[in-house]
C-alpha cells in the first residue's frame, strides 16, 4: 500500500519524525482545531431575551445573533456555568453574559439590560374553555386532569362502577376467546372438509374465468369480458326501452332512414346532364357531319345504330383490315366513309374522343 493509500485509510499523515511517545499527533503538528470555537473559542450566539444597550440605548430582540467569545465561568455544583463576550452593533460597548444554572436563568452582567418578563397569577384571564382543551390535551398535567385523578382515587361509587365495566370487559374479551378457541379446533378437526370446499370453490372461479376468455376469443374481442352483473343487465333493458319508445324511436328510424340513402347513393354525387346516357352520342351526332350522314344512311337502309360497343369492334375490324390492305398506317381513308357507313362512324368517333 502506498503512503498515500495509507494516510487515506486512517485519514491521518504521520511524518516520519513524529514519535508517540512524546505526545498527541495534533500536539505534534500544532493544530489549533476545526472550526472557529476550536481555533479561537468564538460561536453564533442568540440574545435568549430582549434587552438594551446600556451605552447608546439600542434595543435587541430576542434571537439576535452575534459572534461571540465563549469562556468557562466556574461551576454550580457539577454543572459548568459559561459567559458569552461580544460587542454592541450600534457602539463599542462590551457584552457580558453568564448562564446561571441555579435559577434556570441568563445573568446580564455588562454593557446590557434585560428586559424583565414576569407573569402574574392575579392577571390570569385564560379562558375556561381554552384551559378545559389544554388539559384534555396534556393529560399528565393542569387543574382539570389533577382534579380528575384525585377523584378517581377518592370517589368509592366511580371506583364501584370501573370495577364492574372491567368485569364486563373481561367477561365479554373471554366468550370472544373461547369462540375464538372453538372455530380454531373445527378447523383443525375437520381440515379435510374445509379443504375440500376451498378447493371446490377455486374451481367454479377458474372455469368461470375460462369460460369468459372462451366468449372473447369466439366474439373476436380485443378486451376481456366480466361477469354478468344484473344491475348492469337491468340498465341495458330500460335504455333499449327507451330508445324503441316516443321519440327514440321516430329519431332512429331517420337515420335508417338516411344511413340508407347514404351508402346507395354515388360517392361522386349525382350525374350531370351531359353524362345522362344517350346524351354523349347525341352531341357527337349533332356536331359531326360525318356522323351524321353515316346514321342517317344506316337508317335509311332498314339497320340499326350501332352501340359505343359495336362502333368500338368495327373501328377495330376497319382498323386492321387497312393495315393488311396498305400495310401503313391503321387509319381508314375519307373515301371508305362512302362505301360503309359505320367505317366513317368509326372514324368520326375517334377523332372526337
Amino acid at each position: 500500500m502506498s503512503s498515500l493509500a495509507a494516510a487515506r485509510a486512517d485519514n491521518f499523515y504521520h511524518p516520519p519524525e513524529y514519535d508517540p511517545s512524546k505526545g498527541s499527533l495534533k500536539k505534534f503538528t500544532g493544530a489549533k482545531g476545526k472550526n472557529q470555537y476550536e481555533t479561537d473559542g468564538v460561536i453564533r450566539f442568540e440574545l435568549p431575551m430582549d434587552g438594551w444597550c446600556g451605552c447608546c440605548g439600542r434595543h435587541y430582540g430576542k434571537g439576535t445573533r452575534w459572534n461571540a467569545k465563549k469562556e468557562p465561568d466556574g461551576s454550580y455544583f457539577s454543572t459548568k456555568k459559561w459567559k458569552f463576550t461580544f460587542v454592541c452593533k450600534g457602539c463599542p460597548t462590551t457584552f457580558i453574559i453568564a448562564t446561571d444554572p441555579k435559577n434556570t436563568d441568563y445573568e446580564f452582567r455588562t454593557g446590557i439590560e434585560k428586559k424583565i418578563e414576569e407573569h402574574s397569577e392575579a392577571q390570569d384571564d385564560v379562558n375556561e374553555g381554552v384551559q378545559i382543551g389544554l388539559d384534555a390535551i396534556y393529560k399528565v398535567g393542569g387543574h382539570a386532569a389533577e382534579v380528575e385523578r384525585e377523584d378517581k382515587r377518592s370517589n368509592k361509587m366511580r371506583a364501584l362502577e370501573a370495577a364492574q365495566d372491567d368485569q364486563r370487559k373481561v367477561a365479554t374479551e373471554e366468550e370472544r376467546f373461547d369462540t375464538l378457541v372453538e372455530m380454531g379446533e373445527a378447523r383443525r378437526r375437520y381440515d379435510y372438509d374445509a379443504n375440500a370446499a376451498l378447493r371446490q370453490g377455486m374451481r367454479a372461479k377458474r372455469r368461470a374465468a375460462e369460460k369468459l376468455v372462451d366468449d372473447t376469443n369466439a366474439k373476436q374481442l380485443s378486451i376481456p369480458l366480466l361477469d354478468f352483473d344484473p344491475a348492469d343487465g337491468a340498465e341495458a333493458i330500460a335504455a333499449l326501452q327507451a330508445n324503441q319508445s316516443g321519440p327514440s324511436l321516430a329519431l332512429r328510424a331517420s337515420e335508417v332512414k338516411l344511413r340508407k340513402r347514404v351508402t346507395s347513393s354515388s360517392v361522386f354525387g349525382k350525374a350531370s346532364a351531359l353524362h345522362a346516357p344517350g346524351m354523349k352520342q347525341a352531341a357527337l351526332v349533332s356536331s359531326v357531319p360525318a356522323i351524321a350522314r353515316a346514321r342517317a344512311s344506316v337508317l335509311s337502309q332498314g339497320d340499326q345504330w350501332p352501340e359505343p360497343t359495336q362502333r368500338s369492334q368495327v373501328n377495330t375490324k376497319i382498323r386492321r383490315k387497312q393495315a393488311k390492305k396498305t400495310k401503313g398506317p391503321a387509319n381508314p381513308p375519307a373515301s371508305l366513309a362512302d362505301e360503309n357507313p359505320l367505317a366513317a362512324l368509326a372514324v368520326a368517333y375517334d377523332d372526337s374522343d
